[in-house]
């Protein structure tokens, strides 16, 4: 009666099931070698175990019949399914570690990934300690071996780590984003990265640097407050105010360089920064333009200030007399130039980019007459920008709803034209593909790929089904 039943197969404690095993399993899909663990496992952690310990029983036999809908539903379709449909949070004590509760979070099984419910039992089987099952061929994500083309046989072999790292609150750009809040809001402290070897770092690299100056920070000079802290490859405090620590030095070594500089001074540079802003703000106005800004670099620079405080100067107080063209060009922004080589073709030029003016530092011309000369060229440029970014937002709008997807992003590196290709592919095999892309995260892309942590699967926009 009971020969089909997950149930008989482990409850040996009794002739017939108990009421917590008396659920029928008679449909699991499941191999031999994975009854046998989960027989292992529940000779660890049955209800009954814990009879003298009312707590521990109640949690298990919770956990028990989570644990029944959690392999209910890897053999159910999503529409069928009567059970519970988010992640699973199980809780149990274990005969063989006493009162220490073990946790943890599986994400929901999915037919569309054949192997979601065996790895999801094994994170289990690790948790209790009997063991992990022998894992199957999968496709390396790393070296992009033996990388299926086709969707249809990428997304199913992806799909369950997707859903892991979502099911996961403690992933690695969660956790790099809490850290750089904390210590913003505690100590006012701006964290960045800055040559590209250090920004393009994996995101845990990154993390375990956050993590060390965390531990520092109590030890630094009360002024390290407010400040701007950048991770390179040397020891320096820029024009601009910003500490700069080496990221392959020792933490020990951060705190002797930091307390071996003048913190005021970078203190002083930051608020020279933000009176920069203000001359921007005030040039804007006169010049009719929605913002002045320049590079980074910039605004260390005595050049830059120098050209704000001369252009304002030569307007002679001409916010009240420029009254009726004040904010005429709100969409246009000007961009400084800071000129360092006077042979340079550009010194002393103002040319228009992409809907922006920008300016040569060395600009010998009126910088009012410049900007209404190229403002209007500028406008148009930047009309036709937000028309196209109008156009790209409603077609990433309509593939969303289309393929009832989560999210639909565009690699920065994707030309326009490729992703477009690749939406309009989606839309025209929308009806094969939304059983696959239900609800997740796709990136179009140049290659069908998943990278651990980013939480979204990359689409190559010239996919074949």
């Amino acid at each position: 009666m009971y020969r089909n039943s997950l149930a008989s197969l482990v409850c040996k404690t009794n002739v017939l099931p108990c009421r917590t095993c008396s659920l029928s399993y008679a449909s699991i899909a499941i191999c031999d070698d994975a009854r046998a663990k989960l027989k292992e496992v529940y000779r660890k952690i049955h209800p009954d175990l814990f009879h003298s310990n009312k707590h521990a029983r109640e949690t298990n036999e919770k956990s028990f019949k989570l644990l029944q809908d959690y392999i209910a539903n890897a053999n159910a379709d999503a529409r069928d399914r009567g059970g519970y449909g988010g992640p699973y949070d199980f809780e149990f004590y274990s005969s063989s570690t006493g009162d220490e509760k073990i946790q943890l979070t599986l994400p929901a099984p999915s037919l569309s990934s054949p192997l979601a419910t065996r790895r999801g039992l094994n994170k289990l089987f690790e948790a209790i300690g009997v063991g992990l099952l022998e894992e199957e061929s999968e496709w390396d994500s790393s070296t992009h071996q033996n990388m299926p083309v086709s969707l249809k046989e990428f997304i199913p072999r992806v799909h369950d780590l997707y859903l892991s790292d979502c099911a996961d609150s403690s992933s690695p750009e969660v956790e790099l984003q809490t850290l750089r809040t904390a210590l913003h809001f505690s100590r006012r402290i701006q964290v960045i990265f800055g040559e590209d070897d250090v920004r393009t770092r994996s995101t845990l690299f990154r993390i375990d640097l956050l993590r060390a100056l965390v531990d520092i920070i109590p030890q630094c000079p009360e002024n390290i407050s407010g400040t701007c802290i950048g991770f390179g490859s040397g020891f320096t405090v820029d024009r601009a105010g910003t500490l700069w620590l080496r990221c392959d030095a020792t933490s020990d070594e951060w705190l002797q360089f930091i307390q071996s500089i003048d913190i005021g001074a970078c203190h002083d540079a930051i608020e020279r920064k933000l009176a920069l802003k203000k001359l921007e703000s005030q040039v804007a106005d006169v010049a009719g333009v929605g913002s002045v800004y320049t590079d980074a670099d910039g605004y260390a620079s005595e050049q830059y200030e120098s050209f704000l405080q001369t252009h304002l100067m030569q307007d002679n107080g001409g916010i009240s007399s420029k009254k009726e063209s004040y904010r005429q060009f709100p969409d246009v922004c000007v961009h400084v130039h800071i000129s360092e080589d006077d042979s340079s073709s550009a010194c002393g030029d103002a040319w228009c980019k992409d809907g922006v003016i920008v300016v040569d530092s060395r600009l010998s011309k009126d910088l009012y007459k410049t900007v209404a000369s190229l403002a209007p060229k500028a406008a148009e440029q930047a009309r036709k920008i937000r028309h196209h970014q109008a156009q790209t937002k409603a077609l990433i709008k309509q593939v969303e709803t289309k393929l009832r997807l989560r999210l639909l992003s565009k690699d920065p590196n994707l030309e326009d034209h490729k992703f477009k290709a690749g939406c309009k592919k989606l839309l025209e095999h929308a009806s094969e593909l939304s059983p696959l892309l239900e609800g997740l995260k796709i990136r179009i892309t140049e290659t069908n790929a998943y990278v651990s942590g980013r939480q979204c699967i990359d689409v190559c926009w010239c996919f074949k089904l």
